[in-house]
């Protein structure tokens, strides 16, 4: 019996492409988890403490003032935050990047090199010439 050891990545936009685009690139490194919803995403990132990294779009939590990425400094400040941006949302980034929010900013579309630099690579918690099998899941 093997278990998935790698760490979680949490990929959350509305942008189909762009989410597989992150799951093929992080896949070798890590368990990739692809949501296209805010709540969700939250809801993963209360009840997964397996969770490492994060990488966004600005995405309002619905009823408050508070973006996705706010609430998870806020809550699970470990977890390394990564926003997509076509920089349109440029307010925002700044905002983000001066309360802690935000700790990366990655254009899309996504780069391959960008993206694995900013995330880094993961050592793998398995045995000397063992690697876990690539995974990934898109959570409705």
């Amino acid at each position: 019996m093997t278990s998935n050891l790698r760490p979680k990545l949490l990929a959350v936009t509305n942008d189909l492409a762009t989410l597989r685009s992150i799951a093929d690139i992080t896949a070798p490194h890590f368990e990739t988890i692809r949501v296209r919803d805010a709540a969700m995403a939250l809801s993963l990132i209360e009840t997964d403490g397996n969770i490492s990294v994060m990488v966004s779009e600005h995405l309002q939590i619905a009823g408050t003032d508070n973006t996705l990425l706010d609430l998870v400094r806020i809550r699970k400040g470990h977890i390394k935050r990564i926003m997509l941006t076509t920089y349109t949302d440029l307010s925002v980034i700044v905002h983000g990047l001066h309360t802690g929010s935000i700790q990366h900013v990655i254009h899309k579309p996504v780069n391959r090199i960008e993206l694995l630099a900013v995330v880094g690579y993961p050592t793998p918690i398995a045995p000397p010439g063992v690697l876990p099998a690539a995974t990934n899941r898109l959570v409705a």
